[in-house]
């Protein structure tokens, strides 16, 4: 151990008995101007966090991996539209635009099947209610496709 390491822990004393509640608040009063003048860094360093989390939060909320998983689709058929930024603040002119953007999702299921009587096939875009003959070139694929737009809502 160096010299400058002893300097750092001769201060410290261990205690040879348990701290009372006393001992503590004197502890508490000798240190209290450091604390202080400690405490508004650390309400700044707090309130970027939180605006960090949220805005993270916001993104994970919309993403493609979100509603890969919560609607149980291939990866490949969750599209997730740009989402517009006409309406932030910090668009110019800055300041508060008076309105936002809604999430607008749209499942659709696709069903394949053959026709009994012609044995052709036929797909359903929803859900089995109604089906169309599926002779294209290009053959619809069965599973749930997922698309995500935006609405702006004025306020």
């Amino acid at each position: 151990m160096s010299d400058e390491d002893d300097s750092l822990d001769s201060d410290w004393q261990e205690p040879d008995h348990p701290v009372t509640a006393d001992e503590l608040r004197e502890i508490i009063d000798e240190h209290k101007e450091l604390i202080s003048r400690s405490a508004p860094a650390q309400w700044v360093l707090t309130i970027i966090g939180i605006w960090i989390i949220l805005a993270g939060a916001s993104w994970a909320w919309h993403s493609k991996l979100r509603y890969f998983v919560w609607y149980g689709s291939d990866w490949d058929a969750v599209t997730v539209d740009k989402k517009p930024h006409d309406c932030d603040w910090l668009t110019a002119p800055l300041g508060d635009k008076n309105c936002h953007y809604d999430a607008q999702v749209q499942v659709q299921q696709t069903t394949i099947s053959v026709d009994k009587n012609s044995g052709r096939r036929i797909v359903s875009y929803d859900d089995g209610k109604t089906w169309n003959f599926d002779d294209d070139a290009n053959p619809a694929k069965a599973g749930k496709t997922v698309n995500v737009g935006w609405q702006r809502v004025d306020e």
